[in-house]
């Protein structure tokens, strides 16, 4: 006659928290060399893409951190970048250097991108203009299929 039927319901889900320390420890296993993210977040019961997250922020913050070091360093010691200039340009200690942009001698960039392959007996050298540097990768690719 009249049935009812149970249907189940799930519970609802819960999101977990991890502490600090527990977040340290899977960052610094996921770091090691020869490993993946992958394999690191299946020993932790994680998914690969929160695994993925830690890491990528904890590098931020570290980025950010020595940014913030730095800045701070330079800002106690304002003189000392002064005495590097002052030092490469040949001026005595204790003269100060002038403020503003300082020139510096630089190579000028390559015109072209020289390649060079053998086969056996046969050598070919190629010179390809650095404006088609995507053209030559992919020149390049296909040549070594």
């Amino acid at each position: 006659m009249d049935e009812v039927q149970a249907t189940a319901v799930a519970p609802p889900r819960v999101r977990r928290r991890h502490s600090p320390g527990f977040r340290s420890e899977v960052i610094n296993a996921a770091k090691q060399p020869g490993t993946s993210f992958s394999a690191v977040a299946r020993s932790y019961s994680l998914s690969p893409s929160l695994v993925r997250r830690w890491v990528r922020d904890s590098e931020s913050r570290r980025r950010r951190s020595e940014h913030a070091n730095a800045a701070r360093l330079t800002a106690q010691r304002p003189h000392a970048g002064e005495r590097v200039v002052a030092a490469m340009a040949g001026m005595k200690a204790g003269t100060p250097a002038p403020a503003g942009f300082v020139p510096l001698a630089m190579k000028p960039p390559a015109s072209d991108i020289r390649i060079e392959v053998t086969r056996g007996s046969t050598s070919v050298a190629v010179a390809w203009p650095v404006s088609a540097a995507e053209h030559c990768a992919a020149w390049l690719c296909e040549l070594l299929r």
